[in-house]
């Protein structure tokens, strides 16, 4: 019998010693793929109005790491103040986010903030890692800023024409609808008091910031088929086929009296 003690003894503590082990390896693991790359920043200029943008990639998306300032009709500025455009960019309505990206970039949608997520880290630490290094409600809601994605707290305007959250919140529209409700939208936001990151809904007609994404693949340009003086239009939408899901961006280009339409598609892996 003292035997036999010592044996489940030996046993126990072998299986308990191995378990240790493994845990720790895989801690480590998770906190490798974590772990951000040497990230990168370069800039383009948005042939509309000359401004130029800073981007990043994080993973394999290509992230703008700042927020779109270009000025449109029923685009807004924090409390109606030009300071604040120029330090936060604009506040979009929903309808307009889904148009005001530069060419070759588009409002990304659910499915790619998710992927975003996942990139740096998950759900948890997300915020942390994402929110820009000064400028939030308190020294301890600031992030860390390690992929260099830079998210300032821009607030938002509400539809009734008041503002509100700024240096407390960041939110940026998705080009992802509610399936609960036609009249509200997927957003991402980031708060002050929290180091996570959350998806939600709410009202289109409240202004927020765009984020924009770049596309993945470059769309044929009008001008390859002879046609010049054309403006475009783009709209979105989010398929899921068996494996994987699926971004198809559709391109109008009006070019005089011929309108041409480019429908291209994006593959990602299950998020």
């Amino acid at each position: 019998m003292k035997r036999f003690t010592i044996s489940i003894f030996f046993i126990s503590f072998f299986f308990f010693a191995c378990s240790e082990s493994n845990s720790s390896s895989a801690n480590e693991s998770e906190k490798e793929n974590s772990e951000p790359q040497e990230s990168v920043l370069e800039t383009f200029t948005d042939e509309r109005d000359g401004q130029e943008y800073k981007y990043i990639k994080i993973g394999n998306q290509t992230w703008m790491a700042e927020n779109l300032n270009y000025e449109t009709e029923d685009s807004y500025c924090y409390d109606d103040a030009s300071a604040n455009c120029e330090k936060y960019g604009r506040l979009y309505a929903w309808e307009l986010a889904l148009e005001v990206c530069p060419d070759y970039w588009h409002l990304p949608s659910k499915i790619e903030f998710e992927l975003l997520m996942k990139n740096v880290g998950g759900e948890g630490i997300v915020g942390q890692m994402l929110k820009s290094k000064a400028d939030w409600y308190t020294i301890r809601g600031n992030g860390t800023d390690d992929f260099k994605f830079s998210a300032f707290p821009a607030g938002m305007r509400n539809s009734d024409g008041s503002f509100e959250d700024i240096s407390r919140n960041a939110s940026f529209w998705t080009e992802t609808e509610s399936e609960e409700d036609e009249y509200m939208a997927y957003y991402l936001v980031l708060d002050y008091s929290v180091e996570s990151a959350y998806l939600r809904y709410h009202y289109k007609g409240n202004a927020r910031s765009v984020r924009c994404v770049k596309d993945n693949k470059k769309e044929l340009l009008p001008h390859s088929h002879g046609f010049r003086d054309c403006h475009s239009t783009k709209s979105f939408k989010t398929t899921r086929p068996s494996v994987g899901n699926e971004i198809a961006s559709v391109t109008t280009f009006h070019c005089n009296d011929k309108v041409l339409r480019q429908e291209t598609r994006t593959s990602y892996g299950q998020v």
